[in-house]
């Protein structure tokens, strides 16, 4: 019966019934939620008190003072109470850093060692001094390591299941971690990944998300139904009103719309996708839907002279660091397009702008 369906329709009804991950999308940014959850895991791993051994001694009922007769073997037990009782983190809490290696720190798409030597160089002397000497900035580098440093480590802590904070924790632990959604979305694809492995993205929730953000139609669901519920799914969908029926077109068109997007902007240097950049600058205004701006570029790049053309050619090497850099943020902002723009977020208003808020929160590291 589904076949006589829009097999994309069909996909999308699928995709949005489908437990695994429905749409609105739910990364808890920027509403939180569940303030209590997140709190008791923050004292499971990040605790206020650190237990001693004659804490663990007295926590058996036994009296204080009897803890001077214990010989070494018997208080060797309380020790081991203690290395047992401690959270294991999985890499060093950063410590209060400045000059290169606060800049190392800050800039982790740099990976070679030989190129941040070069870039430090290149920085201008009241660059070098910002990272050096400016105690507001370190400070504050600082304090944004650490928060990034504990949402990592709170993630792999709900990962590994130790505190089960809703059905899906495991699997999206994300929401209680305090990290930014673009924070996830980079480490993700710099952290001993390279850049162009995009389908390679199988492991949790943000996973999934850059997954699905680069992939086909249907491409990027296909294990969320299986042959036997086709006919099911179908019913299901046929039975739908006009207008919910119109609400499933509309996603599909904001999905067709973003996969366009992508393929349009697979080279973000490339003269012809300046000159629309430059085009939609100047008319930020325009309602006109992004695939019919750009075809109205292509009809005005045609007319334009080679002469005309040349300001917008930029020759940068793709093994530069400023093309691998200027991929990595297109990446991260098609992915956060996805989420906030396709599949939309649990709990955002249509005032919320992603790009506004990404920007007011990442412009403090920009040091030239």
């Amino acid at each position: 019966m589904y076949r006589s369906l829009n097999r994309s329709l069909y996909v999308s009804f699928r995709r949005y019934s489908s437990a695994y991950i429905r749409e609105p999308f739910r990364i808890g940014y920027p509403r939180g939620f569940n303030q209590e959850a997140i709190g008791r895991i923050r004292n499971d791993v990040f605790p206020s008190e650190k237990l001693s051994p004659l804490d663990y001694f007295i926590k058996e009922g036994n009296d204080e003072q009897s803890w001077a007769d214990l010989n070494l073997y018997e208080r060797s037990k309380y020790v081991n109470m203690v290395s047992q009782g401690e959270h294991k983190y999985t890499s060093p809490k950063p410590e209060l850093s400045s000059g290169y290696n606060l800049f190392r720190a800050l800039n982790k798409h740099i990976r070679s060692k030989k190129t941040a030597d070069v870039r430090w160089s290149r920085l201008s002397n009241k660059g070098r001094e910002t990272y050096t000497k400016d105690a507001n900035f370190i400070e504050k580098a600082h304090r944004e390591l650490v928060r990034q440093w504990e949402g990592w480590e709170i993630v792999e802590y709900l990962k590994n299941g130790n505190f089960d904070a809703d059905a899906h924790s495991k699997f999206n632990p994300f929401p209680y971690s305090g990290l930014y959604p673009w924070e996830v979305i980079t480490d993700k694809l710099i952290s001993g990944r390279k850049y162009q492995e995009l389908f390679e993205f199988e492991a949790d929730y943000y996973d999934r998300l850059i997954y699905e953000a680069f992939s086909g139609r249907s491409r990027c669901i296909n294990d969320m139904y299986r042959d036997d519920t086709d006919a099911k799914t179908a019913s299901g969908y046929a039975k739908l009103s006009a207008s919910e029926k119109l609400q499933y077109e509309a996603r599909h068109l904001r999905r067709l719309n973003h996969l366009e997007k992508n393929r349009l902007t697979s080279s973000p240097i490339s003269p012809f996708m300046q000159f629309v950049r430059q085009l939609k600058k100047e008319d930020s205004n325009s309602l006109l839907p992004y695939r019919k701006l750009v075809s109205k570029a292509g009809e005005l790049w045609r007319e334009l002279s080679p002469e005309e053309k040349a300001p917008y050619k930029r020759d940068i090497n793709p093994n530069s660091l400023e093309y691998v850099h200027g991929r990595l943020q297109q990446k991260v902002e098609i992915t956060m397009s996805y989420i906030f723009e396709v599949g939309g977020v649990e709990g955002v208003d249509a005032s919320y702008d992603w790009k506004e808020d990404m920007e007011s929160k990442e412009r403090w590291k920009r040091v030239g």
